[in-house]
């Protein structure tokens, strides 16, 4: 059992630095951090640590040499973080076409890119229904705090049916053997229920995910939860903490965020639930 989440500390690699020097107040940038809106019970830590931290978890999926695509990519920043982590990975980064607010997104993330020399990030813009490249054409594919925006795709606005287009796609462009990878708001969690009324980010049902997934030809479904714990004392976090190294299964019930990992058999049906 692996339950990721909680590093107390994470080495800082060469060129993350000036990384976060590239967010500061009246860059390019600027409106990151509420972007990737920290929770409330971890406002007494340093966001920097924790982005850092929530980034090498990650990591931790992934093979240090590669091609990777990250799908809803927003700024890049964490795409550039693993690319500094993962100095040999070549990572793709998408995001939500014909959206200003995106296009604005994009163009940040380039300037970043450059400003730190990430050689290895290449941000664009396509639509999350219609990736475009061809089949097999990497070997991970990351979605993270995608699946749960993803009812744009569908006109009606049905959640599942749209992250089941999207899922679909992101499985043709991964490799046999390669890795779907996805992080992203639980379902499971009540406190996801009860914060999420009334917003645009809709958790994620893992009982769905792993059907499609397996429907979609990949058979080897992992989840583990998510919460990062580093350097809390109080009541909830010594609570959380002990159910987390107990048993995967009641972890994933308290954790406001899982992290799944699924490997592209190569027999791959691309057959959608109904």
């Amino acid at each position: 059992m692996k339950i990721v989440g909680g590093s107390p500390s994470v080495p800082m690699a060469r060129g993350i630095p000036q990384i976060f020097e590239s967010l500061r107040p009246g860059s390019v940038s600027e409106g990151f951090w509420d972007y990737y809106r920290l929770e409330e019970e971890n406002a007494d830590t340093n966001p920097q640590e924790r982005l850092i931290r929530f980034v090498s978890d990650i990591r931790d999926f992934l093979e240090p040499t590669g091609r990777a695509l990250s799908v809803g990519c927003g700024f890049g920043v964490q795409e550039i973080l693993l690319s500094f982590l993962c100095p040999d990975l070549k990572i793709v980064g998408v995001d939500i076409k014909d959206d200003k607010r995106t296009e604005a997104k994009i163009r940040s993330m380039k300037v970043i890119a450059d400003q730190v020399r990430a050689n290895r990030v290449a941000p664009l813009l396509a639509d999350g229904g219609l990736l475009p490249f061809r089949e097999g054409s990497f070997d991970y594919v990351i979605a993270i705090d995608s699946l749960s925006h993803a009812d744009y795709m569908r006109e009606d606005r049905d959640l599942e049916g749209s992250q089941s287009l999207l899922l679909a796609e992101m499985s043709r462009v991964v490799r046999p053997g390669g890795h779907l990878v996805v992080v992203d708001n639980s379902s499971m969690s009540p406190r996801n229920v009860m914060r999420k009324r009334g917003t645009s980010c809709h958790p994620v049902n893992l009982f769905y995910l792993g059907m499609v997934l397996k429907r979609l030809g990949h058979d080897d479904v992992r989840i583990h939860p998510y919460y990062d714990l580093a350097g809390r004392t109080d009541l909830r976090a010594r609570v959380a903490n002990i159910v987390l190294k107990r048993s995967n299964a009641l972890g994933i019930l308290i954790a406001p965020l899982f992290m799944l990992s699924a490997r592209k058999s190569s027999e791959s049906t691309r057959q959608l639930p109904r």
